[in-house]
């Protein structure tokens, strides 16, 4: 077809002339800004309930930040399994900023405004971007339009940063942070001619507290522009800035890297076709190198560098979820397209056809739903009152969206639950995930290495576990569609649930009951004096949960006094606060017994008798051991690594502050 025709019909149906450098770029914009407010902002602030995939379990953080930490950013989270620091090892963004907001407006509001305003940052970013590596304005909203198209496209597997991921799978903090992304790498090009290096930091800095997984990827587009301009001012701009980031995002990331032996990965996907990308990526950089089009080699050098990265690292088994680095390479390809096409001679040539491809894209493309589908809004409250921990038997064929009860009803009920989304890199989140499979194969588990083998191996006999490994867990109270065990006591009916299977038709009734289910406090006295874990501790220690011996004995990591209690002793909490980061113990007992807190093991816990610190022991699975007799006190307090971090942030602010205060140029920075 003649490209000059289809060019002149463009025009017509416009109503401008396509060829002005100011007209489409600002139509196209908005065009794209109007069909994100109507289609993608309105369904989401008007329906959506957020407990659509992982959105309920950052939702769950930003609630948690708001009620109980504000205006501090971290703290102990004793919800989901056993306790577990929050925004420690997951960005802490979107959860606190979203607090922030919710001075202003109740935290629904808050959190969608939040992702709104990252929809429509999302097509300014790629603008910029485009823009700032040498493309023209129209070029740049073409550029735009086809990286927006590409949103709309479903990978394989679940890859974060596209719609789809967003408004299903719930991976809100990838999305959030994809702008900021492309707002930073735009600014590494424009800052790095002038030595401007504060705007780049900061937005560095950003986009790993948004996301850690894009942080990486950001890191990534700074060292590719080290190496594909190797000239000493360059070298200069890119230190000065990493230096920067990392002061800025230290208290948040020295804590996380000096505690990440308390985080339990595994691998989780990869890059598809990432050799294959890699190869590509090389062979374009030397051709594009030999026809001068140098605004190319760091976007070209990005994408060899990260398709290099996921593939050595998943030969490696780096525990790093790979898939979320795809939507990067997959958006670098519009604007290296350009360059071809100009290298080529032919950008004027294919322009047409080239918006046409972005259309088709994103016309034909499955849809996505912005206003959700999960059918809960609220559950039906209960006058019980819940001591200890509240477990929630939500199988996924139980509920009509993944993990929604698991963290509506412990927001509800303001109870301690047992199992939540971002903190299940708990070290001991696999033995809630064990002791699940037992009592129903049904439910969900992710996130960390598990042997599933030994569960279904052992049959009934795993099932009759269960009750024992509650009450190892403190849990007194179930939510649950089935009555599991004939000991369990029914306190009420909760709501009903009605499901429909999508590949047969067919409707299901789930009745939601609570159950008192007997558990144990929080803290009690050991009746037998703990073992020592002999060889690997999880290997131990996964050993000793599945068997007999989880119903009366403690694994302890090291030796500890040979003494335990009598047998008479008990343990009170005379004192504790709404984060339980202090609690007070008294223990009924003349002589110091061995005392097993259900709290998880974590290095900022101290304990204090009588002004005295108690020695704490890690014991199975990853509880808390101390001996002590009369009162004492357990307490989450700052440790090195947290003071430390502090300390290097505020350097950064004071250097921002500083070169901010100074500046003689119109934009944040100073030379070079």
């Amino acid at each position: 077809m003649d490209t000059g025709k289809l060019h002149g019909l463009a025009e017509k149906m416009m109503g401008v002339p396509l060829a002005s450098a100011k007209a489409f770029p600002l139509l196209a914009m908005l065009l794209v800004l109007a069909y994100i407010a109507v289609f993608l902002v309105q369904p989401f602030f008007l329906q959506n309930n957020l407990l659509n995939g992982d959105t309920p379990g950052i939702y769950f953080s930003s609630w948690y930040t708001k009620e109980y930490l504000f205006p501090r950013i971290t703290g102990w989270d004793p919800f989901f399994f056993f306790g577990y620091p929050e925004n420690h090892f997951y960005g802490p963004l979107v959860p606190y900023a979203s607090s922030l907001l919710s001075l202003f407006m109740p935290l629904e509001s808050a959190f969608k405004l939040l992702v709104a305003a990252a929809l429509l940052l999302t097509p300014l970013s790629f603008y910029y971007f485009a823009r700032s590596f040498g493309l023209s304005g129209k070029d740049s909203a073409l550029a735009m339009l086809a990286m927006f198209s590409l949103l709309f496209v479903r990978p394989d597997e679940l890859v974060g940063g596209n719609l789809s991921s967003l408004f299903e799978s719930g991976f809100v903090a990838n999305s959030v942070a994809l702008p900021v992304f492309f707002f930073y790498f735009g600014s590494l090009k424009r800052g790095a001619a002038n030595g401007l290096f504060v705007l780049p930091a900061v937005l560095l800095s950003l986009t790993l507290l948004a996301h850690t997984f894009s942080g990486v990827a950001a890191f990534i587009a700074g060292v590719a522009f080290a190496i594909s301009g190797w000239q000493r001012q360059r070298l200069v701009f890119i230190a000065r800035h990493f230096s920067l980031a990392f002061l800025l995002s230290a208290f948040w990331l020295v804590p996380a890297i000096a505690k990440i032996g308390y985080s339990d990965v595994s691998t989780s996907g990869t890059v598809p076709f990432d050799f294959l990308v890699l190869t590509i990526a090389v062979v374009l950089a030397f051709y594009l190198g030999s026809r001068k089009e140098s605004g190319a080699a760091e976007p070209l050098a990005f994408v060899a560098l990260l398709s290099g990265f996921s593939f050595l690292g998943k030969i490696a088994n780096v525990p790093f979820h790979f898939q979320r680095l795809f939507m990067f390479l997959v958006l670098m390809a519009p604007v290296i397209i350009f360059f071809v096409l100009r290298a080529l001679g032919r950008q004027k040539a294919l322009w047409v056809p080239f918006i046409a491809a972005c259309l088709l894209v994103a016309v034909f493309s499955p849809g996505i739903n912005p206003g959700g589908v999960s059918i809960l809004k609220s559950v039906q409250g209960t006058d019980e009152k819940i001591h200890g921990r509240l477990y929630i038997d939500a199988p996924l064929n139980a509920e009509s969206q993944f993990e929604e009860l698991q963290h509506l009803i412990p927001m509800q009920y303001s109870a301690n639950s047992v199992k939540g989304q971002q903190v299940h890199s708990s070290r001991n989140s696999r033995y809630i995930f064990y002791m699940e499979q037992a009592l129903d194969g049904n439910h969900s588990q992710w996130g960390v290495p598990l042997d599933l083998n030994l569960v279904s191996s052992m049959g009934e006999d795993a099932r009759a576990l269960v009750p024992f490994q509650m009450r190892l867990f403190g849990i007194t109270h179930v939510v649950s569609a089935e009555k599991r065990f004939e000991e369990w006591e029914e306190v009420q009916d909760l709501f009903a649930i009605y499901l429909r299977d999508e590949n047969t038709g067919e409707t299901s009734l789930h009745n939601y009951k609570l159950y008192k289910v007997g558990g144990s406090p929080i803290a009690e006295v050991l009746k037998a004096r703990p073992e020592v874990a002999e060889g690997n501790w999880d290997d131990a220690v996964k050993g000793w949960f599945m068997s007999n011996a989880v119903k009366d004995t403690i694994l302890v990591s090291e030796p500890v006094p040979g003494f335990a209690g009598a047998g008479g002793e008990t343990v009170d909490v005379i004192e504790q606060s709404s984060t339980m980061e202090r609690m007070k113990f008294r223990v009924n007992s003349a002589n110091p017994v061995p005392v097993l807190i259900k709290i998880s093991h974590f290095p900022n816990w101290r304990a204090y008798s009588d002004g005295t610190e108690l020695r704490i022991y890690r014991a199975s699975p990853y509880f808390m051991l101390v001996y002590a007799k009369g009162e004492f006190e357990l307490r989450y307090v700052n440790a090195l690594a947290d003071t430390a971090g502090y300390a290097l942030s505020a350097v950064g602010i004071a250097v921002v502050a500083f070169i901010l205060l100074n500046r003689k140029r119109p934009f944040f920075g100073m030379p070079a």
